[in-house]
Formats: structure tokens, C-alpha cells, sequence
């Protein structure tokens, strides 16, 4: 369930995100879709609070930098995407595509660190983005991690969705995918939810949780190369499990190269 208060608030600062400039009540009020009255209260509590301010008079409302300070802080607090995020810009810049880090929420995976490539063509993602769990490397990857009754249940209660020509679109293809992933020791997205992209990715457990580390970039650049794909992805998750057990985290990778 939604609660409606808070998903006003987030659209609100995905809008900043967005637009990029000030902007006034009546063009939020818009935006938004919400009465002026509503939008009025929002905007008058978060200034109170100060994470709006009112760049001059009539001159529309922007965010502070107490966001940015906040936002912060929380991330000096998590030592996990922390650590991870190190690794994650070592392997796009070995592999020249971009790493991601993804866990999954209901059907779908969510995008925890990004490290894009600094390719001018490139796969490009956002942290908190999220993608079809059986449309990407990642996820599946993540589903491969359960076994027997376990597997049919996560499996059952996925609902496809008729994405593109390649998506896989019924649980018999998909175990089918995951099974290939497991014999080989990677797991791949070809296509399957943005076009000419390919993706590779393996699992990793972290707190009992878990995760899918992958890379992704165009086909014209990743077809013929998965095993040197797999072999930095191996390395890597190696090396981010035993960092991780360093910090006095568990951890662990399930998968060795072929």
C-alpha cells in the first residue's frame, strides 16, 4: 500500500531532480497533480524544516543543501554499498561497461550502486531504478540462489510482462534460463528489457541477503566476451566477499569459475 503523503514528497524531489531549477507553488501544484492547498502544505512544512527554501520572493522554491547533508550522512552509515561501491568502480573501469549491484523487491530488482562506464555509449541506470526481476542478469542470478519448493514458490508468484520480443514471458523458460546460468556460472540478460544491451551477472549473499552483481553495455561490445566477463565478476565478488568478512560482515559467494 502507498501512502499517498510520502509518494507526494518523493515525486516532489524526483521533480527537483528532474527540472533542475526553481520552481513556483502554482507550476508544483501541476506537476504534481494536487490541489494548491495540499501542495502549499507540503512546501510550507518542508521549509520549516528547512529542505525548501524560497530562492526570492515569487521566485519559486528549490531544495537546500540540508538534503544533500542528510542524504550523506545516511550513506556514511551504510557499510555495506560503501565498501561495495570501491569494487564497483574497479570493475567498470577493467571491463569498460558498467557495475551494478541490484537486490529484489517483490518482482523486481532494485538498483542499490551504479558505477556507469565512461563510455560515451553506455548502459546508463540510476541507484533506485528498478527493472523486472526475469529481464535481467541480475535477477535472475538472484532467483538461481533458490532451490527446490523454495524456487517454485519465488517462481509462481512472478507476474510476466510482454516487454519486448526477447523477454522471457513464463516460469518454465525462465527456470530454464536460471538452470543454463547455473551450468555455466553466470547468468545473462540479452535484450530483454532495453534494447541492444546485454547483461552478465552472478550472485552474492551479504547479511543473509541476496544480491545480484552484474555488468551491462551494448551487444556490439559484450557478445563474444562473456567468459572474460564472468572471470572479472567472479574476481570481483571474491574480492567483495572477503572485504566484507574483513568489516566483520557475512558474506559469502556461492559460484567459482568455470
Amino acid at each position: 500500500m502507498i501512502v499517498k503523503q510520502v509518494d507526494h514528497l518523493l515525486t516532489l524531489f524526483e521533480l527537483f531532480a528532474q527540472e533542475k531549477r526553481p520552481m513556483t507553488m502554482t507550476q508544483l501544484s501541476g506537476a504534481l497533480g494536487l490541489p494548491k492547498s495540499s501542495t502549499h502544505n507540503l512546501i510550507e512544512t518542508l521549509s520549516t524544516r528547512g529542505y525548501l527554501y524560497e530562492v526570492r520572493q515569487r521566485g519559486g522554491f528549490y531544495p537546500s543543501r540540508k538534503l544533500l547533508a542528510t542524504g550523506e550522512a545516511i550513506a556514511v552509515g551504510d557499510p555495506v554499498t560503501a565498501l561495495i561501491n570501491e569494487f564497483l568502480g574497479k570493475m567498470a573501469y577493467e571491463t569498460g561497461e558498467t557495475a551494478l549491484l541490484a537486490s529484489q523487491v517483490k518482482d523486481d530488482v532494485i538498483y542499490l550502486a551504479v558505477a556507469e562506464s565512461r563510455q560515451s555509449i553506455r548502459y546508463s541506470a540510476e541507484v533506485g531504478s528498478r527493472r523486472p526481476v526475469y529481464a535481467t542478469s541480475g535477477g535472475k542470478a538472484i532467483l538461481s540462489t533458490f532451490r527446490g519448493q523454495e524456487l517454485h514458490e519465488a517462481l509462481q508468484g512472478i507476474k510476466f510482462a510482454d516487454l519486448r520480443e526477447n523477454t522471457i514471458s513464463d516460469q518454465d523458460t525462465l527456470k530454464k534460463r536460471i538452470e543454463e546460468g547455473l551450468s555455466q556460472g553466470f547468468f545473462l540478460n540479452l535484450s530483454e528489457y532495453t534494447p541492444d544491451v546485454t547483461g552478465i551477472g552472478v550472485p552474492i549473499e551479504v547479511e543473509g541477503r541476496q544480491l545480484g552483481l552484474s555488468v551491462a553495455g551494448p551487444n556490439y561490445r559484450m557478445e563474444g566476451r562473456y567468459p572474460e566477463f564472468a572471470k572479472c565478476l567472479h574476481k570481483t565478488a571474491d574480492e567483495i566477499v572477503k572485504a566484507l568478512q574483513s568489516a566483520g560482515l557475512s558474506a559469502r559467494y556461492p559460484y567459482k569459475s568455470q
